[in-house]
């Protein structure tokens, strides 16, 4: 597996996910993902061997979508829903108690993550990976990534 950050350098595979993948994410490596996503400040890569092609995000901007942030998956957006799961006088010691997790969480690195696979949604569906590619991208990412956490 090869990690490339311009679509002009990606193998894309041959088939009809590969032109799936190279139609959805040439556009986003070639202007951004705020482009598509507003609140996704993020930088993108695509992880590819030629018969899989596995977008990957990381470094988001503060406060950017649950879907690309795992402080905002983990505190702010939990805060934003906080008011569906408790009655109204927790809910804004809740919402403090959660923004202190996030200030927590930024500051031990969590931001830092590389989420694999992440297309941008909040569900993302993977293509059958074999145990060989699954150990060629893991090692290809802790190369890019040697300090930083994986996020499948």
């Amino acid at each position: 597996m090869r990690l490339s950050h311009d679509a002009g350098t990606v193998v894309w595979p041959r088939d009809a996910d590969g032109d799936y993948a190279r139609r959805a994410l040439t556009p986003v490596l070639q202007c951004s993902a705020s482009t598509f996503v507003r609140n996704a400040h993020v930088q993108v890569a695509v992880l590819s061997d030629g018969l899989a092609a596995l977008p990957i995000t990381y470094d988001p901007a503060w406060k950017d979508t649950f879907t690309v942030s795992p402080v905002t998956h983990l505190a702010h957006y939990a805060a934003e829903e906080l008011h569906k799961l408790v009655p109204p006088p927790l809910t804004r010691p809740g919402k403090v108690l959660l923004g202190g997790l996030g200030l927590v969480l930024r500051e031990l690195g969590f931001e830092r993550a590389v989420y694999i696979n992440s297309w941008l949604l909040s569900t993302n569906l993977y293509p059958h990976l074999t145990p060989d590619q699954l150990r060629s991208a893991t090692r290809a990412l802790l190369a890019a990534f040697p300090d930083r956490p994986l996020v499948w």
